[in-house]
């Protein structure tokens, strides 16, 4: 039983709706972007980048170092734009006005 949340002001910027409020579909799509984003971000793009401009010999657990050289490159900048489009689509379902959901 908890407590009911006062709506934003008129014209605020940041209408958001609770976690509980989503629809169940959304919920689901919210938790696993925010739960595994940072995977494809840091470890297979950033991390991976880094790894590579260093000119390491490690190969160790990164995607795109596995791959031939010309695909290393556009598979670490996927990984980042893939990390960061997890993260912004969980954002985007979670701020947005519940006028702007489909029911």
């Amino acid at each position: 039983m908890g407590v009911a949340r006062p709506p934003p002001p008129p014209g605020s910027r940041w209408g958001g709706r609770r976690f509980e409020e989503l629809p169940l579909r959304e919920r689901i799509v919210v938790v696993i972007c925010w739960s595994t984003g940072a995977i494809p971000l840091f470890p297979q793009g950033i991390a991976a980048g880094v790894n590579k401009i260093q000119g390491s010999a490690e190969r160790s657990w990164f995607l795109a170092l596995y791959l031939p050289g010309p695909l290393q490159w556009p598979t670490i900048v996927l990984m980042v734009l893939l990390g960061l489009g997890m993260y912004g689509l969980a954002a985007w379902l979670s701020l947005r006005s519940p006028a702007a959901s489909p029911e």
